[in-house]
């Protein structure tokens, strides 16, 4: 992609920083923690600025402000692990219930192997 198909929206990490009145430390902050939009091209990060329109393809954006921030990223790992950690108890609780069923169908099924025995094999094999 050379700079006539980025056109003028798609700025340099310098550029853009220029632009924000901040440091390129301060925009490649932002573009980690995805408050900015932006798309690495041939290992230069192309920024664009908000308001502008992108001329970056959809598929190659980072997206800025979505789901993908860390914070928002951070809230959603916690609400999924309490869900799965609330599974795992509840099968947990299932899993003890269908082993006492086990060892009880297990102690009647000998039961019942020992009343099909004949008396004398009852008798000796104890």
């Amino acid at each position: 992609m050379n700079a006539d198909e980025r056109g003028a929206t798609d700025l340099a990490v310098a550029d853009a920083a220029r632009r924000l009145g901040v440091s390129e430390q301060a925009v490649l902050q932002q573009i980690k923690d995805y408050t900015l939009l932006a798309v690495k091209v041939d290992g230069t990060w192309r920024v664009t600025l908000p308001g502008q329109k992108a001329s970056i393809p959809r598929w190659r954006r980072r997206p800025a402000g979505s789901i993908y921030a860390p914070a928002q990223l951070a809230r959603v790992q916690d609400e999924l692990l309490v869900f799965l950690v609330q599974q795992v108890e509840a099968v947990s609780r299932e899993a003890g219930c269908l082993r006492a069923e086990r060892d009880a169908a297990m102690a009647e099924r000998d039961r019942l192997q020992d009343e099909c025995r004949p008396w004398w094999r009852r008798l000796w094999e104890r």
